[in-house]
């Protein structure tokens, strides 16, 4: 059987009816035309990885089809040069979709525009995710009939479809009504993508308005603008806001009156916050009882990162040790009282030294007090304690 086949095959390709064994299944290949296979060059295809100077001349892959595999990698890189915007996204996405009517290579392409869709700032455009879902053909990948849309018709194309949706929902893009109906010109009413596509529609306007305290649209590019959003979420609602603008030369800081913090740009900045409750409880804290300044902490705002300082008290309470019974669960330690927040352009401890000083303007009890800096190093295997005596070295008010 096995030699009837081999020599149908060969028949075949006597003929015509067959150019080559690359026409043929693989495994059919390495079973009966073993030579054929081992003399069969083989190459690397990944639209991530793959160069024009990677397919071999004779490899019998078209001009046509090799610009399409090269332009998914090459083509954005080569924009991204130049000005990386929205109109030379748009531009990018056109000459593919002009180059050829039939659009093969689209799967790739769009999976690797996804991953540059940051670079060129448009992973947050409704539109430019429209643009992308418009290089399918149209009415190719449609279920005729029940049985195509019960066995997943042209699942590759559906998976790419369902990752720019996922896309969208990882950046907070909510599709709209021009995106449904490319969505149902593509695949129609019954594949995947339609129903990640209502899943959307049905859960993000829900989510939207859920959170009682929203962050801005658009963040600020401003470090101390971002410092004020993130300090002020982290407190009370009575809490103050105060900035110093810090010499380093001079080690002197001055509170900065105006909220117009355009001046400030690319000096040394501490921006403070602080309630009346927690200055009154600072004034009542004991004197044989230290404060500690920790950090940096961690804190997420969207997409940005930022660092903030801490000034509490000891999370141990001075108490008699009790007696348990067996079985019986010791209570959960407590947590110190946090006196004052800070978030500085740079954490080291003379910024933090004079955000100390600066707190005594308002809090004379603190120059009595010991303040013990336990700082966490960058990569966070330490830590770094030092003890540092309010008023020595510094002016001590009150006295």
């Amino acid at each position: 059987m096995a030699s009837l086949g081999r020599h149908m095959m060969r028949t075949c390709m006597k003929l015509g009816t067959i150019s080559s064994t690359r026409n043929l299944p693989l495994q059919f290949v390495q079973r009966h035309f073993p030579k054929h296979y081992q003399a069969t060059p083989s190459f690397h295809t990944c639209a991530r990885c793959l160069r024009d100077s990677d397919i071999p001349a004779g490899s019998g892959i078209s001009r046509v089809e090799r610009n399409s595999m090269v332009l998914s990698k090459t083509l954005f890189e080569e924009a991204t040069h130049d000005s990386p915007n929205k109109g030379a996204f748009k531009e990018v996405v056109t000459t593919f979709t002009e180059m050829d009517k039939r659009r093969r290579g689209h799967v790739q392409f769009i999976e690797t525009a996804l991953r540059y869709m940051k670079a060129f700032g448009v992973e947050k455009d409704v539109e430019a995710y429209n643009m992308l879902l418009d290089v399918f053909p149209k009415g190719k990948y449609v279920a005729k009939n029940a049985y195509q849309s019960m066995f997943n018709h042209f699942p590759e194309q559906q998976v790419c479809g369902i990752k720019v949706l996922q896309q969208m929902e990882d950046n907070a893009v909510l599709p709209n009504n021009n995106t449904k109906e490319i969505l149902l010109a593509i695949f129609g009413r019954n594949a995947h993508p339609i129903k990640k596509y209502q899943r959307l529609m049905y859960w993000f306007p829900k989510f939207r308005n859920i959170n009682p305290f929203p962050l801005p649209k658009e963040m600020p590019s401003d470090p101390i603008k971002l410092s004020e959003i993130g300090l002020k979420r982290i407190s009370e609602y009575e809490a103050e806001f105060t900035v110093y603008s810090v010499n380093r030369s001079s080690e002197t800081s001055v509170m900065v009156q105006d909220q117009d913090y355009s001046d400030l740009q690319g000096r040394d900045y501490i921006a403070s916050v602080q309630s009346p409750e927690q200055k009154e409880d600072l004034s009542q804290h004991q004197i044989f009882r230290p404060l500690y300044v920790e950090g940096p902490y961690t804190l997420w705002l969207k997409t940005t990162v930022q660092s903030y300082y801490v000034l509490r008290t000891d999370p141990l309470e001075l108490q008699e040790p009790l007696m348990y019974e067996r079985g019986q669960l010791p209570p959960a330690p407590t947590e110190g009282n946090v006196y004052a927040m800070c978030m500085a352009s740079d954490g080291d401890r003379g910024m933090l030294n004079e955000w100390i000083n600066r707190l005594q303007d308002e809090n004379p009890h603190l120059a009595r007090l010991t303040v013990i800096f336990n700082l966490f190093d960058k990569k966070g295997d330490g830590q770094e304690t030092q003890v540092h005596h309010i008023g020595e070295g510094t002016k001590m008010l009150g006295s």
